[in-house]
């Protein structure tokens, strides 16, 4: 089961199983909950964990509560896959945010991208 918040390096927690590209160009996710809440956090740790037969691409989004969705970060913080059933993992800067991790190519069975925050952010 995915959850919501993300557990403190080096623990991680299921951010989402992944069954099918992720288009949120065309298909935008529109509910802050399906995200990952980094609150607290200055980085996020990402590991996509593919099937054997895949080698997907990652892309982060953020939350924007005006926008009522999740949007595009400019520039884009997109990793390629490493090869057919290879795991990956990559840092971003989340700044306490809430992210969405979207699996946007190379995908034809279940993956699972999971997230650990690491870098305790603290407001005096």
């Amino acid at each position: 089961m995915a959850n919501n918040s993300a557990q403190i390096a080096p623990e991680y927690s299921l951010h989402r199983t992944v069954s099918a590209v992720d288009n949120l160009t065309s298909t935008p996710v529109t509910d802050a909950h399906k995200g990952i809440n980094m609150g607290g956090y200055g980085k996020a740790h990402i590991q996509v964990v593919p099937h054997t037969a895949d080698n997907p691409t990652a892309e982060v989004f953020v939350w924007s509560e005006e926008a009522g969705k999740f949007i595009s970060i400019n520039p884009a913080i997109s990793k390629t896959g490493l090869g057919n059933g290879v795991p990956y993992e990559f840092t971003f800067d989340c700044a306490g945010r809430i992210m969405y991790v979207a699996l946007t190519a190379n995908i034809t069975n279940p993956a699972k991208v999971f997230v650990s925050g690491y870098e305790m952010q603290h407001t005096p």
